[in-house]
């Protein structure tokens, strides 16, 4: 039998389904026809479970009903109050703990229920979304983190040669470099996102014009360009799997098994690598650093093209892409006295 650990995001999202009612499951529909990530359905559908508990616990109107009893009738009763009072207490949940929840966490599971308030709005069954109503929460800026090109090389150096590398790290270097470098050159050549790099099969790939084709966040189709370095550490991994392994059909990140490589180990790998490249900084690269490093390469090559930049980073809204703009002019101020720091040194 399966643990939860082990149930595919499927098939524990139809196990939160199985308690909730009807509605809950038109809206994972509707979510799944709109061509969402399978990992952000779970996430939506987990988010949704966690708020229906609370109202049943702690809003007078839901006290004598169950989930499943629930209907769009009661939902409509939900109002801009209870949204505001759900977010506090998630915020505090366990009182017994020294910290809270962040706000940029607060944020993401309000934005969840945002998205089901506005299918039931969208069907007819509801008449407002009380989302929109609610506090604003306001989310700290984040100085933004990435690789300066001579980083970039050291981290490719590690992979290549196990530089910095230790203990089991060091010992079992061969087996994966030509893997691992080819997903880090492809994370800093494409800015993708890790749940892309990692969905991607082989037949996806179309080496003579260095492209492939991807499922972006939403569920929309792209093409994503890659360099002719880039092909070729593609094509070097690709050359060192087994007949078998090199099949279209296949992933093209695998372990040496030739099972599909999952997200957590693709993250696992990018840190341990940053770690021992560079150990200051090491700690806080993930793949989503590498994306900030694509972004803000191509930024400074495009000649601070933001346009072109969000249709490379796949962003819908431009404010999104605004943020390379932001970090570039920060660091361009910062360097207004780089002729007082050369004559120092």
């Amino acid at each position: 039998m399966k643990t939860q650990k082990h149930l595919s995001l499927t098939e524990r999202t139809n196990s939160l389904l199985e308690s909730l009612p009807d509605f809950c499951s038109s809206f994972r529909n509707h979510l799944d026809a709109s061509g969402t990530l399978t990992s952000t359905i779970y996430q939506y559908i987990y988010d949704l479970d966690y708020f229906l508990n609370w109202l049943l616990n702690y809003s007078p109107y839901f006290s004598d009903k169950t989930k499943q009893q629930l209907t769009t009738q009661d939902i409509s009763k939900v109002n801009y109050e209870d949204i505001d009072n759900f977010l506090s207490w998630y915020r505090i949940k366990d009182k017994s703990l020294d910290t809270e929840r962040s706000d940029r966490t607060l944020a993401r599971k309000k934005a969840s229920l945002s998205v089901f308030f506005v299918f039931l709005c969208s069907r007819g069954w509801i008449d407002g979304n009380p989302v929109s109503a609610s506090g604003k929460i306001k989310i700290r800026k984040k100085n933004l983190i990435y690789l300066e090109p001579e980083e970039q090389e050291a981290y490719k150096n590690t992979i290549l040669y196990g530089i910095g590398l230790s203990g089991k790290a060091a010992a079992e270097h061969s087996k994966y470099a030509k893997r691992d470098y080819a997903l880090a050159a492809l994370l800093l050549d494409t800015g993708m996102r890790i749940s892309e790099v990692q969905g991607s099969d082989i037949i996806d790939y179309d080496f003579n014009y260095c492209n492939l084709v991807v499922r972006r966040k939403g569920g929309n189709m792209d093409t994503v360009y890659y360099s002719d370095d880039t092909r070729d550490a593609l094509l070097d991994y690709l050359n060192s799997k087994s007949d078998w392994q090199k099949q279209h059909k296949n992933p093209m990140f695998t372990t040496l098994d030739g099972n599909r490589l999952g997200v957590r180990a693709m993250e696992n790998l990018i840190k341990k690598y940053a770690i021992a490249a560079l150990p200051q900084k090491g700690a806080s690269i993930t793949p989503h650093k590498m994306r900030s490093t694509f972004a803000m390469d191509f930024y400074d090559a495009s000649g601070y093209d933001m346009l072109l930049l969000k249709e490379r980073m796949a962003h819908k809204s431009i404010a999104t892409t605004q943020i390379y703009a932001e970090a570039r002019k920060e660091k361009i101020e910062q360097s207004r006295n780089f002729r007082m720091k050369s004559q120092k040194d």
